[in-house]
């Protein structure tokens, strides 16, 4: 077999093993993930047209593994990238993951200006998005709205949190209404602090 042909197969083989760890619980855990990120590393490399799709598709893999792997620089110097590079010419749902995925980021730093100003962009996406990550951005914009002392405004946030789960039909959903009633809780709390 010529060394090109060789070459493609194992660039081939890459993608297949990345899409394995991806779409299944392999995410979950931390070796898969490292081999994730060397196999995107890998395929890069082998591939010279890597589609947009794939890219953003990759990209957005790679963060969600630096993140699980607590690698938060390096996951945001990746989101930082696709808004310097991919923004204009990605989809709507990527937009939305991104922006979500840069509101993520914001609540570690403690970038209280910078968590508002990525959910106002990231909301004009949130129909792109499933019902749990819907929860999950508008409970990010009333941890900051919170953080500004904006205490009715998180409120709605978190009642609109609430209405997108409705009645839980999986664990993920589960969860994230769990989430929900906890910032509802600590919210409220905050609130009559406040007013005493």
């Amino acid at each position: 077999m010529p060394d090109s042909a060789q070459a493609q197969r194992a660039c081939d083989e890459a993608i297949q093993h990345i899409y394995r760890i991806a779409e299944t619980p392999a995410r979950q855990v931390p070796d898969s993930l490292q081999t994730l990120l060397d196999l995107a590393a890998f395929f890069r490399d082998c591939e010279d047209d890597v589609s947009m799709k794939l890219e953003l598709w990759l990209l957005n893999n790679e963060v969600f593994a630096l993140d699980k792997l607590g690698r938060y620089e390096e996951a945001s110097t990746k989101v930082a990238y696709f808004f310097d590079t991919h923004f204009d010419e990605a989809s709507d749902l990527y937009r939305a993951r991104f922006h979500l995925w840069r509101l993520h980021f914001d609540t570690f730093s403690g970038e209280v200006m910078s968590m508002i100003v990525a959910y106002n962009e990231a909301k004009r996406y949130a129909e792109t998005l499933d019902v749990p990550r819907q929860a999950h951005l508008h409970l990010n914009g009333a941890y900051a709205y919170r953080e500004i002392n904006e205490f009715e405004i998180a409120l709605t946030l978190i009642n609109k949190a609430e209405a997108l789960i409705g009645e839980p039909t999986t664990h993920k959903d589960s969860l994230a209404l769990a989430r929900v009633w906890h910032a509802s809780a600590e919210t409220r709390l905050r609130l009559g602090t406040r007013l005493q």
